[in-house]
């Protein structure tokens, strides 16, 4: 090959390299973060849950409901449980004070999370349900996480195990 000859294949492919490049950094949307399914979803579930209990605690139960049904599925059905809410502080006491209990991570896209709802008279276990579909083969970002369940009982023997 002489001396003053370009490589003419070398340079296409690089080229090509960069426009492939440029294309994956246009794909990520503006200040979004990519969220691998290793991630902790822990802190991301815990701010959405304090949020609520923070209002549940101001006694500003519709507020409270409204942001944590917001993205959920079948949330009608959710909702159901706003109107249970009267009773329990009512049989049970003011709500005091909540802290976590634990949370239980099935698979890389289900997770069950417990808090304690301390009442005056009687602590309360609620069980937050949390679901994120799965990202498309190839996809740089999780799917976010949904609310597909909620409920709440004053049994407090499946605590022990």
């Amino acid at each position: 090959m002489p001396k003053n000859t370009v490589n003419v294949p070398f340079i296409v492919s690089g080229m090509i390299f960069l426009f492939l490049v440029a294309a994956l950094v246009a794909y990520i949307p503006v200040g979004a973060q990519p969220m691998p399914y290793s991630s902790d979803p822990n802190k991301e579930l815990d701010d959405k849950v304090k949020i609520f209990f923070d209002d549940i605690l101001r006694d500003n139960p519709t507020k409270a409901f409204e942001e944590l049904l917001r993205t959920s599925s079948g949330s009608e059905q959710l909702a159901g449980i706003k109107s249970k809410l009267d009773d329990v502080k009512v049989q049970f006491g003011s709500f005091r004070d909540y802290e976590r209990i634990n949370a239980k991570l099935v698979g890389k896209d289900l997770i069950f999370v417990r808090y304690l709802l301390k009442c005056d008279r009687y602590p309360v276990v609620w069980t937050f349900t949390f679901y994120r579909r799965p990202s498309e083969a190839g996809a740089m970002m999780a799917n976010p996480w949904t609310l597909i369940g909620l409920r709440f009982d004053t049994n407090l023997d499946p605590l022990i195990l």
